[in-house]
């Protein structure tokens, strides 16, 4: 049984990344488009900030989920200081 945890911590650590690195070319994007002077402002504060803010939320929940089984797994060291 402690096996078929093991491969299913594994997967959502794999497939949490495969989410993230698509995700983090939509936000760099966003980012860009918030500095360009072309767009109005009106649209980035209508539509391309709430979605660069939707997607830092997704990615952190991402980063969570791949914190979550790493640590699961043994393979996260936390340190208090």
């Amino acid at each position: 049984m402690k096996n078929v945890e093991k491969m299913k911590d594994l997967m959502i650590t794999t497939v949490s990344h495969e989410f993230n690195t698509p995700l983090n070319g939509i936000i760099m994007l966003l980012d860009a488009m918030v500095l360009e002077k072309k767009i109005p402002q009106a649209i980035i504060n209508q539509y391309i900030k709430p979605a660069k803010n939707c997607s830092d939320i997704l990615s952190n929940l991402i980063s969570d989920f791949i914190d979550y089984t790493k640590l699961n797994l043994d393979q996260l060291n936390l340190s208090f200081e």
